[in-house]
């Protein structure tokens, strides 16, 4: 067996005799997560593990960087792959939806919330958010890739929220506590895509509630994608119970 990268970040194993193609992987780099070089792979040509055990072994020990891929928790063959190639499942990731109907007849406010949307926010507050929520995506991400040092909390915000709609996103602010909730508007549909604060986990829960009601009042169903890694967003375990849905895991191989 033959190994040969080429220029456009594809790494292909083919028999040397025949030239028959058995197993391929792409990689590729993202700049706001530097650290890792991402990897995906030929799906049709995973039985042959042998193959691919011996393909990731070549791209690591060029690269010499931490490999980073995801897939479907039901994906057992490639998960065993990964597994068997010292990969580590560093991150579950689910995405799910929520009726008006599933949240609001089980959820109700204890307590008085009063919540902006971020277009009622001045330059000062705005700012702030803008910081939080970088921050909080700097904690949470850290065990899988950081963030990319070079760039600025203005940059990563533009990144991280380029789609946020500012009529459907909320805070809650008091005193010294600051609590957000980010919404992306794509066609009509709400994704709820950061959620956070720096304060209490009592008003946080408060606030959550509070945002939902409000979001349902204008939609029908809201969308969500949570991380395990983010204690900030599995809060959402209290609403609805998804862990039983397929995740999409992310797979990091560090041999250092």
């Amino acid at each position: 067996m033959e190994i040969r990268a080429t220029d456009n970040g594809d790494w292909l194993a083919v028999n040397e005799l025949s030239g028959e193609l058995l197993g391929k992987l792409t990689t590729w780099e993202n700049y706001f997560h530097p650290n890792n070089l991402y990897i995906s792979f030929e799906n049709s040509l995973i039985p042959n593990q042998k193959v691919y055990i011996e393909l990731l072994e070549a791209v690591y020990n060029q690269k010499q960087r931490s490999l980073q891929t995801s897939i479907m928790s039901n994906n057992d063959e490639l998960s065993s792959l990964l597994l068997s190639s010292n990969f580590e499942r560093k991150r579950r990731c689910w995405e799910f939806s929520i009726e008006a109907s599933e949240f609001l007849e089980s959820n109700q406010n204890n307590l008085e919330i009063q919540i902006h949307t971020f277009k009622e926010a001045d330059a000062g507050l705005f700012l702030a958010l803008k910081k939080l929520i970088v921050a909080i995506y700097q904690e949470t991400h850290e065990i899988v890739n950081p963030l990319s040092s070079q760039l600025t909390v203005e940059e990563c915000f533009q990144i991280m929220c380029e789609k946020l709609s500012l009529t459907h996103s909320y805070y809650y602010k008091i005193d010294e506590q600051l609590y957000f909730c980010c919404i992306e508007e794509v066609e009509g549909q709400a994704f709820i895509s950061y959620l956070g604060y720096r304060g209490d986990e009592t008003l946080y829960r408060a606030f959550l509630i509070a945002v939902f009601n409000r979001l349902f009042q204008t939609f029908e169903v809201l969308d969500f994608e949570v991380d395990d890694i983010n204690e900030y967003a599995m809060i959402m375990e209290e609403f609805y119970h998804f862990r039983e849905l397929p995740s999409y895991d992310a797979y990091v191989l560090n041999k250092e």
